[in-house]
C-alpha cells in the first residue's frame, strides 16, 4: 500500500463530457491576439508558467488567447501553487487532487496496488493536476508536451499544452465561440466569467486594431453589465475600443452598470447632430460610453455609488484611464479630464482620445 498526501482542489473541475481535440501544430507561428503580458501577469504568474501559457497557444492554437489558458491555470490551481504545492522539474508535489464529482473530497489515502495512479475508483472521478483534468478525459486528450515519454496531468509541461489543445478543439480559437469553449472545459457560466476576468487582466491592451476577443466575451457575458441591444452589436462587431471594454469589465468588480450609449445611437458631433466642422464625439469612434444607472439606481446628484464610480474612473491606471469624464457633480472639477454641464446631469460619461 502506497500512501501519498494529496491536495484538495478548491476551484472548478473539468466537465465530464470532454471530446478529443484536433491539435493544431504550428511550430513557427506567432500568437495573433491577446497581447503581451500585463504588469499584473508578470507579477502574479511564475515565469516558467507564463512562458508556457504563451508557448502552448503558439504550438497548439495560434488564435486562442494565451491569457485564457493562464486564466484557467489561475482559477484551477493558482498557477500550480494551490495549498502550497511546489514544482519539481515541472511536476507538482504533492499531487493536486480535486473534490469528488459527487461532492466529497479532501486529503485521502490512495491505494495503488499496481503502480497506476488512476486505477483506484476512489479518485477516478476527481480532477487532477494543475489544469484539473479528470482521468477519463486525460486518457483521451493528454499529451506528452515535454517529450519525456510520459503524458502526466501533474506535469505542467504536459497539462498546459493539453489544455490549450482541448480549448482549441472546443472552438476557443474562434472569438465567437470562446465563451462556449471555456464552458465546455468546465460546465459553469460563473467559471467562464471568472476565467475571462483574469484573462482580461493578464494581457496588455491594444487600443488600435481588432478588439480583444477576451474582452468582448467577458463584457457581453457579464451579469453586471446591462447594455442596450445596439451597443451589444457594436461590441460583438469589434467597433468598441479595448480601453472602454476594459474599464467596464473592471468596474463590475464593484458595481452593476447600465450602459445607455456606446457608438450606435449617439450623435457624431459633441452636443448633438452631424454637421461639417463640428467637434466629433469619441462615441463616434467607439471610444466612449455613458452609464445611466449604477447598482440599479438612476444617475443623479444624490446617487452616492455613481459618485464613487466617477471618482474611481479618474484614479484608474494610465493605460485605461479615460481622458474625459462628465457627470452631475461640479465639485469634482479638479479631477483629470473632468467636466460638468447641463447635458450630463443624468449619466456618467467616459471617453478616450
Amino acid at each position: 500500500m502506497i500512501k501519498r498526501l494529496v491536495v484538495l482542489a478548491a476551484f472548478g473541475l473539468v466537465g465530464l463530457l470532454l471530446l478529443p481535440v484536433a491539435v493544431i501544430a504550428t511550430a513557427n507561428a506567432q500568437a495573433t491576439i491577446a497581447g503581451a503580458p500585463s504588469a499584473e501577469a508578470v507579477d502574479d504568474i511564475p515565469a516558467r508558467l507564463l512562458a508556457l501559457y504563451q508557448q502552448a497557444v503558439v504550438d497548439r492554437c495560434p488564435t486562442l488567447p494565451w491569457s485564457v489558458v493562464a486564466g484557467i491555470g489561475k482559477v484551477e490551481s493558482n498557477h500550480a501553487r494551490l495549498g502550497g504545492v511546489e514544482l519539481h522539474d515541472g511536476t507538482v508535489s504533492p499531487p493536486i487532487i480535486g473534490v469528488g464529482l459527487g461532492g466529497s473530497g479532501g486529503t485521502q489515502e490512495i491505494r495503488d496496488s499496481d503502480g497506476g495512479l488512476y486505477d483506484n475508483d476512489e479518485i477516478y472521478d476527481r480532477a487532477v493536476g494543475p489544469m484539473q483534468f479528470i482521468p477519463q478525459t486525460w486518457a483521451s486528450v493528454g499529451m506528452d508536451g515535454d517529450r519525456n515519454g510520459v503524458a502526466d496531468p501533474h506535469d505542467v509541461d504536459d497539462a498546459v499544452p493539453s489544455a490549450a489543445a482541448y480549448l482549441c478543439g472546443a472552438g476557443g480559437g474562434d472569438p465567437a465561440r470562446l465563451r462556449q469553449a471555456i464552458w465546455t472545459y468546465n460546465h459553469s457560466w460563473e467559471y467562464v466569467d471568472e476565467v475571462l476576468a483574469w484573462a482580461a487582466r493578464y494581457a496588455t491592451l491594444t487600443p488600435a486594431g481588432p478588439a480583444d476577443p477576451v474582452l468582448i466575451a467577458a463584457v457581453l457575458g457579464s451579469p453586471r453589465l446591462e447594455i442596450y441591444e445596439a451597443g451589444r452589436q457594436d461590441i460583438q462587431a469589434g467597433r468598441i475600443d479595448n480601453r472602454v471594454l476594459a474599464v467596464l469589465l473592471r468596474a463590475t468588480e464593484q458595481w452593476t452598470l447600465s450602459v445607455s450609449s456606446l457608438q450606435t445611437g449617439h450623435s457624431k458631433c459633441v452636443g448633438g447632430g452631424s454637421y461639417e466642422g463640428c467637434s466629433i464625439s469619441n462615441h463616434w469612434y467607439g471610444r466612449a460610453f455613458d452609464v445611466y444607472r449604477v447598482n440599479g439606481e438612476l444617475v443623479t446628484a444624490t446617487n452616492t455609488e455613481a459618485y464613487a464610480f466617477t471618482v474611481w474612473l479618474s484614479a484608474l491606471e494610465a493605460e485605461i484611464r479615460p481622458d474625459e469624464i462628465g457627470s452631475p457633480w461640479p465639485a469634482l472639477a479638479g479631477l483629470p479630464g473632468y467636466f460638468h454641464d447641463a447635458a450630463h446631469l443624468d449619466h456618467v460619461h467616459a471617453g478616450h482620445d
